[in-house]
């Protein structure tokens, strides 16, 4: 496996990890406005249910870190993509003929010429441009969510406590999406040009609320939801006979 195929997968499950415990996060949240029984029930347990939700927004900041992370030792996006401009050879079409006979499943005599002789093949530029559209939302990051993450969760800040409030209202569900869109966005370019040797831009992919997370803590909560019922009904005690 070549360096941009591995980082490639290192930056995969660093985008699904911030991915799932934000959007976690939220359809927790938005089930609980839509439903106020589970609401009620929630209630009971309010401790565990704010701890939940919590840890879903620590995790989602701290791997949000991660990837806007420009610490030269550290696996980020910045790091991500210089690798790619670093090894871009891994991208020619002599190697992605090597990938796809590596990982092919039958016969490829009949194909596989002619798919390598149309492959596109990016340059540095146009990494270096998928690394100049990240600045916007990099600037973001560090203006609002950085000083969240450094003096609230990694560290508690005596100083920065008492504004903290005033940052949380900074915060905005369009930032993040956008950012997770982005992230999205370039696994999807760099993965189709590694493994597909297509040319895509940022813009052809999108992310929208994710809906995986949302219909699994809606099965979740609606089977917790009938489970407390179910024991607290058969935990009742009866009415008095007359």
């Amino acid at each position: 496996m070549g360096i941009v195929e591995h980082q490639l997968r290192l930056f995969q499950t660093e985008v699904e990890m911030a991915t799932s415990a934000f959007y976690t996060w939220r359809a927790v949240d938005d089930e609980i406005k839509r439903d106020e029984r589970l609401l009620a029930v929630l209630n009971e347990t309010p401790r565990v249910w704010n701890t939940f939700q919590s840890s879903n927004r620590t995790a989602f900041l701290i791997a949000l870190g991660r990837i806007f992370d420009t610490d030269g030792d550290a696996f980020s996006l910045s790091a991500f993509l210089n690798a790619c401009v670093d090894n871009i050879h891994e991208f020619s079409r002599d190697a992605l003929r090597k990938r796809k006979l590596r990982d092919a499943t039958g016969g490829t005599q009949n194909w596989l010429d002619a798919y390598v002789a149309g492959a596109a093949e990016p340059d540095v530029q146009d990494f270096h441009a998928i690394k100049r559209a990240s600045k916007p939302l990099r600037e973001k990051y560090v203006a609002i969510y950085q000083p969240i993450r450094h003096k609230v969760l990694a560290h508690r800040d005596l100083q920065f406590l008492e504004a903290a409030e005033a940052h949380f209202e900074r915060t905005d569900i369009g930032h993040i999406e956008a950012m997770l869109e982005f992230f999205h966005q370039v696994e999807s370019v760099t993965f189709a040009w590694l493994h597909n040797g297509r040319r895509t831009l940022l813009r052809d992919y999108t992310l929208r609320a994710d809906q995986r997370y949302a219909k699994e803590v809606a099965r979740l909560l609606a089977a917790l939801s009938t489970g407390v019922a179910a024991a607290s009904a058969a935990t009742a005690i009866p009415p008095p006979q007359p």
